[in-house]
């Protein structure tokens, strides 16, 4: 298996072979988390850094790299990365409505769920997909709200999950000729 890590613009920065252990853990209607175990060695070092993107190949999905850890000793020079899933840009967004603080919704949940992150600080490179045509309606009012909380409220109100997926396939066109891979 390999570990692909990206910038935050989705460049391929590393394709690592050698690791000792991937820990991905998705959730339904929050922020899915991983630990990413690999050798400290220079190349690896300089491509785990925090903000940087980690992923899989067969992943859906991709995880911040939100903390470091570098383990020295006789037995052990090992790299630790944790992380939460893309996911987690919205733990770092407030609702608010369009001219007032008060943000007001009675509607469709999904299209509640697509206001409240369109009217966000905008999160570099998110597109919204497809409208799914769920068909359960609410009623509420958030005034600065945490935008991941708010969401999986929502989206627990009706029992649908959500995910940011990365465009892997346009992504590997190139990717395999702008890096190398770590095989040591």
């Amino acid at each position: 298996m390999e570990v692909k890590v990206y910038t935050p613009e989705l460049n391929l920065l590393a394709i690592i072979e050698n690791f000792s252990a991937l820990l991905w853990t998705r959730k339904y209607s929050t922020t899915g988390t991983f630990e990413f175990h690999a050798p400290a060695t220079p190349y690896i070092i300089a491509s785990l850094a925090r903000g940087n993107l980690i992923s899989y190949d067969g992943a859906l999905e991709a995880g911040v790299i939100e903390n470091i850890k570098i383990q020295h000793s006789n037995k052990k020079n090992e790299i630790v990365a944790k992380g939460r899933f893309l996911e987690s840009y919205r733990d770092r967004r407030l609702i608010y409505g369009d001219e007032k603080p008060a943000y007001n919704f009675s509607g469709l949940v999904e299209t509640a769920m697509r206001e409240i992150i369109t009217n966000a600080v905008p999160i570099p490179l998110l597109e919204l997909g497809e409208v799914q045509g769920y068909t359960e309606t609410i009623t509420f009012q958030a005034t600065y709200q945490n935008l991941l909380k708010y969401e999986g409220k929502l989206a627990d109100s009706i029992g649908i999950g959500f995910r940011c997926t990365p465009d892997f396939i346009n992504i590997a066109r190139s990717e395999e000729r702008r890096v190398g891979k770590e095989c040591r």
